[in-house]
């Protein structure tokens, strides 16, 4: 999210994160056995935690914690992957799951980032309470800043009630991709409030979404459309 790193390289950097994609050019460049991995706070996206879940802790000072790493740890292992429940979108086996792969309506077509435009809403009691991560895909015409330069927003109401609950920039991602990136980002839920998911920005550029998913924080989904596999939304 710096300014003066260019898209392309903050992407090969950031893939480091992205543990579900097969093919990522920061892989090639880690060369030694042992790695120092600092972990500075806790408010780490899902797929920093994701990586730090893994590691070995050693030592930590002041809200530094301190861990050992090798390039195992940043990729995706077989066993892993066996462990993610199959989710097709005609299921009914899981609960509290909300899958949208297409509508027509934007921001699922063509719209601009400046304009306020809704994803979906979030019926009270339709969820249990506890911690989810929502995603989707975001294809974008370019792999430049005015494209990414949105927002996530998830508004919190009730009777008299509405609160920006969250409100994120969609360029924090690992999720890059040859058209699109993918986004997730944990939030909780209330089921005694609805939820509305809104996508915003500050450019004219254009862009468009499929594949919105939430789930329990707790539940790892493996999908395959058209044969291909995605993990939680990520495709290998």
């Amino acid at each position: 999210m710096l300014s003066r790193t260019s898209v392309s390289e903050t992407e090969i950097a950031m893939a480091l994160l992205n543990r579900y994609k097969k093919n990522r050019k920061i892989t090639d460049l880690i060369l030694a056995d042992k790695l120092l991995v600092i972990q500075a706070g806790n408010e780490l996206r899902e797929d920093e935690w994701r990586v730090v879940n893994t590691l070995r802790p050693f030592g930590n000072y002041q809200n530094l914690n301190f861990y050992a790493a090798s390039s195992i740890n940043f990729s995706f292992s077989t066993s892993e992957k066996n462990k993610f429940i199959q989710f097709d979108q005609r299921s009914d086996s899981l609960k509290n799951i909300v899958y949208i792969r297409f509508e027509k309506h934007k921001p699922f077509l063509l719209s601009k980032v400046n304009e306020f435009q809704k994803i979906t809403v979030l019926d009270s009691n339709k969820l249990d309470a506890g911690d989810y991560v929502v995603s989707f895909r975001y294809y974008l015409k370019e792999k430049k800043f005015k494209y990414l330069y949105n927002h996530l927003i998830v508004i919190k109401t009730k009777a008299d009630y509405s609160n920006w609950a969250y409100f994120n920039s969609i360029r924090s991602t690992s999720g890059f991709y040859d058209t699109m990136i993918v986004y997730e980002q944990k939030i909780s839920i209330d089921p005694h409030f609805n939820y509305e998911f809104l996508l915003n920005g500050s450019t004219k550029a254009t862009y468009r979404i499929s594949d919105f998913l939430l789930r329990p924080a707790a539940l790892d989904l493996k999908m395959n459309r058209d044969g291909k596999i995605s993990y939680n939304n990520f495709p290998e």
